[in-house]
């Protein structure tokens, strides 16, 4: 969380290590950005390298179709569905 004043934020932090391409977010990450409109995800962009890493801090757009970054960039929004397997004994 970050708060300044009467701004309040909730914010998930990602890394990856090349070039921006697409992040995946949890289920309770996607669930809780899809209700609280002061929700963000900062992704740091070649998270390894100090002199090519960039932060993204992006939000959902107010249709919530698309995520958009503060510098503008669109990431579109694909939900997919997944299931964990257990071997049993």
């Amino acid at each position: 969380e970050a708060k300044a004043g009467t701004i309040h934020l909730r914010l998930e932090a990602k890394g990856i290590v090349g070039d921006l391409t697409a992040i995946e977010l949890t289920p309770n990450e996607y669930y809780h950005s899809c209700r609280h409109q002061n929700y963000r995800v900062c992704i740091l962009e070649n998270a390894l390298n100090p002199k090519t890493a960039q932060l993204h801090i992006c939000c959902l757009n107010k249709n919530r179709d698309y995520w958009v970054s503060e510098t503008g960039h669109r990431m579109k929004i694909m939900e997919v569905q997944s299931a964990k397997l257990k071997l049993e004994i």
